[in-house]
C-alpha cells in the first residue's frame, strides 16, 4: 500500500522550519512575541498570499490570499517601504475582513509588520504578533527589523532561484529553437489549476501553504521533459 509523507517533514531546511527556529531564539529575548508569519506577494496577479508561520498562540491562518490594493494599509507600506505598530490591536483593528476577523479572534495585543523589501522590489511582508500590549518599542523595532534580516533573505533566495529555473527552461527552448509547448497563458492556467488542486487534497497529505507555493512556482516546468523530442514521438 503505497503511503504518503507530509512534504514538510521530509526537508529539515525548509523555509517553515528556518522561522520556527528564528522564533524560538526571539523567544529568549522578547516571551511575548506569540506568532511570526510570512506572507509573499505575487506582483503579476496582485496577490499577496500566506505562506510559512510560526505560531505559539491562537491558530495559524493558512490559505488565503487577498488582492494588494484591497487592503489599502497595506498597500501603503509596500508602497513606502515603511514598517507599521499596533500597540492596541482590541482598539485599532475593526471586522469585517477575513484577516481583520482572524486577527481579533486570536486575542493577540500588539503587531509589528515589516515589509519585505529586496533590491527595491517589494516580496511581501513579516507579522510579528505579541500577547502584550505597546510591546513595540523603537528600540525593539530596529532589533526585530535586523533580525528579520535573515529570513527574508532566505524568502527572496528561494523565490529568486524557483524564477530562475523556469525562465532557464523557457531559454533553453528558445535557444534550441524548439517550438514552445506552451503559451503563456496555458502555463498561468496550469499554476492556477495546480494550485486550486494542491488546496483542496485531503488533509492527510499535509500540504502546508509553503508547499503549495512550490507547486504553484514550478509547474511550469510540469512537461520540461518533452524539450528536443519531436512532435511524431509526442503525438
Amino acid at each position: 500500500m503505497t503511503s504518503f509523507q507530509p512534504l514538510h517533514s521530509v526537508t529539515s531546511q525548509s523555509l517553515t522550519r528556518k522561522l520556527q527556529g528564528f522564533h524560538e531564539a526571539l523567544l529568549a529575548d522578547y516571551p511575548h512575541i506569540c506568532r511570526l508569519a510570512c506572507a509573499i506577494y505575487d506582483k503579476p496577479t496582485d496577490v499577496l498570499k500566506t505562506f510559512i508561520n510560526s505560531t505559539r498562540q491562537g491558530h495559524a491562518i493558512a490559505g488565503y490570499e487577498v488582492k494588494l490594493q484591497d487592503t489599502p494599509s497595506l498597500l501603503h507600506l509596500a508602497s513606502h517601504q515603511q514598517s507599521r505598530v499596533i500597540d492596541d490591536i482590541s482598539a485599532e483593528i475593526h471586522g469585517g475582513s477575513v484577516h481583520s476577523d482572524w486577527l481579533l479572534e486570536q486575542g493577540y495585543m500588539s503587531s509589528f509588520t515589516v515589509p519585505i523589501i529586496r533590491q527595491d522590489q517589494f516580496l511581501g511582508f513579516v507579522f510579528i504578533d505579541s500577547v502584550e500590549k505597546d510591546s513595540f518599542t523603537p528600540s525593539i523595532q530596529r532589533d526585530l527589523i535586523m533580525r528579520c534580516a535573515s529570513i527574508c533573505d532566505a524568502i527572496a533566495n528561494e523565490l529568486a532561484a524557483a524564477h530562475l529555473l523556469v525562465a532557464t527552461a523557457s531559454a533553453i527552448r528558445s535557444i534550441a529553437n524548439l517550438r514552445d509547448f506552451e503559451t503563456g497563458m496555458h502555463l498561468t492556467r496550469m499554476a492556477e489549476l495546480s494550485k486550486l488542486i494542491a488546496r483542496n487534497l485531503p488533509a492527510h497529505f499535509g500540504l502546508t501553504d509553503e508547499d503549495i507555493e512550490h507547486i504553484y512556482l514550478f509547474s511550469p516546468l510540469h512537461d520540461i521533459g518533452k524539450i528536443g523530442i519531436p512532435d511524431a514521438i509526442l503525438q
